[in-house]
């Protein structure tokens, strides 16, 4: 009976080494198809970088989309807010550079403080493949990136050790950062980037609280982000920044400016270690510009509102030498917010005020086409044009600020194509890229539902495919 007790007791053990056996054989043949599986997707995926990143094991793919005009939608965020500023296309794939203040989801690392800057890189097709943070160890605020040789340049505002702005360089070969301290604490904020093939322009304003006047402050850096020079802009009123634009050995900023009751436009040329020059447009009755883009031959074009509450906007042509060239009536009252594109030798511009009222003229060979196509009727804000094959589409939020709207016009400014997208809360469109047959919108967005599938907390940035 022992003998036979002892024959089954080997016999048990012998069932558990089988099925040991073939428990391994399974777990081996299931990583074996896996890898085969997704070998192929991790070797087109971007490579993840080195520095400060999470790295999803899954990438997060798109999601079909729930509206019929939409291919896929994804979001991108924590349970925080996450604020997307800049997008760049490059080595067929997407890179946003934003802010959060969120610790979860996406972003599950921190730089310190209450807030980082963020890089998301996502593929052609919308798959979402790593989100890096960065940033001062304060609470930083995203201002604007700029590709600058083999990396990215990101400014930003940061109230670490008092204040003032940061430069970082980012290498997208190996995801390496590192950055520079500007600006004086408790007194600057940077206003704009610029770069140049062989130096870096920066724009921040100076307030002086106890005397409330402001000013700007421009800071020319060579390519490495060394000193180069740092010039004071001044005038006796107060200035509203609007854009920089190079010119020879320094550049121009264009800026708003308030002194007394005149209210006027300046052309300010900023050269390192040289003083200022201002060329100053004053047309008549005072006026303000709500955007400002470069013109042939040196020149520019100025969107301008009268400073009262009375009178129509203009579309104002300006000469290389400063002086008025030509001037549109743009029939809109009380404008608040203007875009101007130029394509070859037309501009279209888009203004909106009072919600949805619009206006938009086409100025080819300076000469006034057409003012307030159907096309564009109950156009909101703006946020971008492009270029598309045969025509132009057009980025903005619809007047009640719910939604975000795409159109597509020929060249001859007749309506192809026009749909709103969101979540029904709150969408800020942020940027637009033309893609195949179609278009991939970037937003902000404050809320899950309608045609976002999912946000993860006050604000996600959401992305998707429109086929046009």
């Amino acid at each position: 009976m022992e003998a036979h007790g002892e024959k089954q007791g080997l016999s048990e053990r012998g069932r558990y080494f089988l099925l040991y056996i073939a428990l391994t054989a399974a777990i081996v043949a299931f990583s074996v198809l896996y890898y085969f599986k997704y070998r192929d997707s991790a070797a087109n995926a971007v490579p993840p970088p080195a520095h400060g990143v999470i790295e999803y094991e899954f990438p997060r793919a798109p999601r079909p989309a729930l509206n019929p005009g939409m291919t896929w939608e994804l979001n991108l965020g924590g349970s925080g807010e996450d604020i997307l500023g800049d997008v760049y296309y490059l080595n067929n794939g997407y890179y946003l550079f934003g802010t959060t203040d969120s610790y979860d989801y996406d972003f599950t690392t921190r730089a310190g403080g209450t807030a980082n800057l963020f890089l998301a890189a996502a593929d052609a097709g919308g798959k979402l493949n790593y989100t890096m943070i960065f940033g001062s160890g304060g609470a930083d605020k995203f201002v604007r990136a700029r590709l600058y040789h083999d990396g990215f340049l990101v400014l930003a505002d940061t109230d670490s050790d008092g204040g003032g702005y940061n430069l970082y360089y980012i290498k997208y070969s190996d995801y390496s950062v590192r950055h520079v301290e500007l600006g004086t604490p408790l007194t600057e904020n940077a206003l704009e980037l610029y770069t140049e093939s062989d130096r870096i322009i920066i724009v921040a304003r100076n307030y002086d609280r106890l005397i409330d006047k402001s000013s700007f402050i421009v800071t020319f850096l060579d390519r490495n982000m060394n000193m180069l020079s740092s010039s004071a802009v001044t005038r006796p009123g107060s200035m509203e920044f609007l854009k920089i634009f190079p010119s020879a050995g320094g550049c121009t900023l264009v800026a708003n400016v308030r002194e007394g009751l005149a209210s006027f436009v300046s052309f300010i040329t900023v050269k390192p270690d040289t003083k200022p020059s201002y060329a100053d447009i004053k047309i008549g009755a005072s006026f303000r510009a709500l955007d400002v883009a470069p013109a042939r031959a040196g020149g520019f074009a100025l969107f301008t509102v009268p400073a009262s509450a009375d009178g129509d906007a203009a579309l104002i042509l300006i000469a290389s030498d400063k002086t008025k060239k030509a001037e549109y009536p743009f029939p809109l009252k009380n404008a608040e917010h203007a875009v101007i594109m130029r394509t070859n030798d037309s501009f279209l511009a888009a203004a909106c005020g009072g919600g949805s009222d619009n206006s938009v003229q086409l100025d080819l060979d300076l000469a006034p086409i057409t003012a307030s196509p159907p096309a564009l009727s109950g156009l909101g804000r703006v946020t971008a044009f492009i270029t598309a094959p045969g025509g132009i589409l057009i980025l903005s939020q619809t007047p009640d600020g719910k939604k975000a709207e795409l159109r597509a016009l020929s060249d001859s400014l007749s309506l192809i194509y026009k749909q709103s997208f969101g979540g029904g809360t709150r969408e800020i469109p942020i940027a637009l890229r033309s893609a195949g047959t179609g278009a991939i919108v970037f937003t902000n967005s404050y809320g899950a539902g309608g045609d976002v599938g999912l946000n993860f907390g006050k604000a996600d940035i959401w992305y998707f495919y429109a086929e046009i």
